[in-house]
């Protein structure tokens, strides 16, 4: 059963307890639908929550606008602290990384670090400082991970890791606001953006996130923005999966 804030119960049923009961029996469950989709549950605070649907709403705006509409099916839980286990495509070392937040495919979940904790401030993407503008753009770019995956299927696994992350930074400073894109790309004034599309890959990903996604954000506008989306999800674009290459 799902979270919610305190004093809050059968919100979906007008203070009728038996209709929720009744619900359950027929496998209807509109207490579980959040953001106004069927499929959606935010486990988060008032606040949380609000930030989670309007970015959720910007994202499948931007889909829809280039053609690609969804009925999203998704949870994003808020928490303290949110860890990840990155592996060295090489060594196969594993080890437990403390992040903003993170997609997992195999369950349809977000995970993304809550508006209180006290570490969030130390995040500083592109050097720049936490705040509502940034939060909301990282949270962007989760759900552009959870969207890509719904919409790609069963082919998303094909898809190597540092292409997930280049299409959802693609899409993220795309949906920027204009001064944020600009503090973003300003840094980079010579990047062009990557040459081919094989210099996407993961060891271009690990020397450098945020230049990464600079460099991500320019191909992706240069090559036709929404068509260069849809190739790559296709897989009709020359990709190198370096993590397969190496085993």
């Amino acid at each position: 059963m799902r979270d919610h804030p305190t004093g809050v119960e059968c919100r979906s049923f007008g203070g009728w307890p038996w209709l929720g009961l009744f619900a359950a029996i027929v496998g209807i469950s509109p207490a579980l639908a959040d953001c106004g989709h069927p499929r959606v549950v935010v486990h988060a605070t008032a606040e949380d929550r609000d930030n989670a649907c309007s970015a959720l709403t910007d994202v499948l705006n931007f889909f829809a606008k280039g053609g690609l509409v969804i009925e999203p099916e998704l949870t994003i839980r808020f928490r303290r602290e949110v860890y990840v286990e990155l592996v060295n495509p090489i060594t196969r070392e594993a080890t437990r990384v403390r992040v903003s937040g993170f997609y997992r495919e195999s369950t349809k979940e977000l995970q993304m670090t809550d508006s209180s904790s006290p570490w969030a401030g130390q995040r500083r993407p592109w050097g720049l400082a936490w705040d509502a503008q940034v939060s909301r753009s990282i949270l962007q770019h989760e759900i552009v991970h959870a969207i890509v995956a719904q919409l790609m299927g069963g082919t998303y696994a094909r898809l190597p890791r540092s292409w997930h992350e280049a299409l959802a930074y693609a899409v993220q400073i795309d949906l920027m606001p204009d001064d944020l894109r600009h503090q973003v790309v300003s840094q980079y004034p010579r990047e062009e953006g990557f040459a081919t599309t094989l210099q996407i890959n993961d060891v271009t990903y690990a020397m450098n996130p945020d230049a990464f996604a600079v460099a991500a954000y320019k191909i992706y506008v240069r090559d036709g923005r929404i068509n260069f989306l849809k190739a790559a999800m296709a897989l009709r674009l020359e990709i190198i999966d370096l993590e397969n290459y190496l085993r």
